[in-house]
């Protein structure tokens, strides 16, 4: 019975998990006003297969409008816009490694 049982649990599990989202509930985290890169189309050898930065101007439930696109554009070809990982140059400081002096590096 606690076989059945565990197999019936990972069988739910699996089921919510394939099943679509609700549409009366957002489905991305995009707001107006964010940065998000769109995909492109048509997957070319050695082309870029995201444009932009483009600027968020509206979002609805499943899609969002951005600045210098004339149509709505699914949310599933959107991605959002990395923060800047880089700290400033301004605050790096030298420094070197105890077992090979003559290497150098940033932090």
């Amino acid at each position: 019975m606690c076989s059945l049982s565990a197999v019936l649990c990972s069988l739910h599990r699996y089921v919510r998990d394939s099943q679509r989202l609700p549409l009366d509930a957002p489905v991305h985290s995009l707001q107006p006003g964010d940065f998000v890169l769109v995909r492109t189309w048509k997957d070319e050898l050695l082309q870029e297969k995201w444009k932009g930065p483009y600027l968020v101007l509206l979002v609805s439930h499943t899609a969002a409008k951005v600045e210098g696109h004339k149509s709505w554009i699914h949310y599933s070809r959107l991605k959002a816009v990395p923060p800047l990982q880089n700290p400033d140059p301004k605050q790096w400081t030298p420094g070197s490694f105890k077992a090979r002096p003559l290497l150098t590096w940033l932090s």
